[in-house]
């Protein structure tokens, strides 16, 4: 049984990070120089619903199985808890706050022709998404220092 949660453990970690930096740094990029601005947009704003819910059920699998692994084997760092925990906040976090904001602002956009208040809500879904880039990048480091940690146990 412990091989199984050992197992749900990795694969959570190995899609969670390879999709955060796949996306983050292959798929995203390529969409935006090939599709003109607002077809890409609307094509990463279709695959967004899809990325966080894997992001939140690999956090969900991740922290569960660590924590049977550690009340099976209690050889995990508190740093490697820490790490983890801090890495699913960020997802749920970035996908419910900065990430919905994002599209609630990037839909009234589509609605708007009043030219002031489309200034504005462009400025605010700017922000929206630098916030929830940076909280992106964050992730991947804590993702990163997650395999380090996990591969000094190997």
């Amino acid at each position: 049984m412990l091989a199984l949660f050992k197992f749900l453990y990795l694969i959570s970690i190995v899609v969670w990070v390879g999709m955060l930096i796949f996306f983050s740094f292959v798929a995203a990029p390529a969409i935006f120089a090939t599709l003109p601005r607002n077809t890409a947009g609307e094509v990463v704003g279709a695959i967004f619903p899809k990325y966080w819910l894997i992001g939140y059920i690999c956090a969900i699998v991740s922290v569960i199985s660590l924590v049977v692994i550690f009340l099976t084997e209690g050889r995990i760092s508190y740093l490697h808890f820490i790490v983890l925990f801090l890495m699913a906040g960020l997802v749920f976090y970035t996908g419910l706050f900065p990430a919905k904001r994002a599209r609630d602002i990037k839909a009234r956009l589509t609605d708007t022709e009043n030219e002031h208040l489309r200034a504005e809500l462009e400025r605010e879904f700017k922000n929206a998404h630098r916030e929830s880039s940076i909280m992106n990048i964050i992730t991947i480091g804590l993702g990163i220092v997650v395999i380090f940690l996990t591969s000094m146990r190997l």
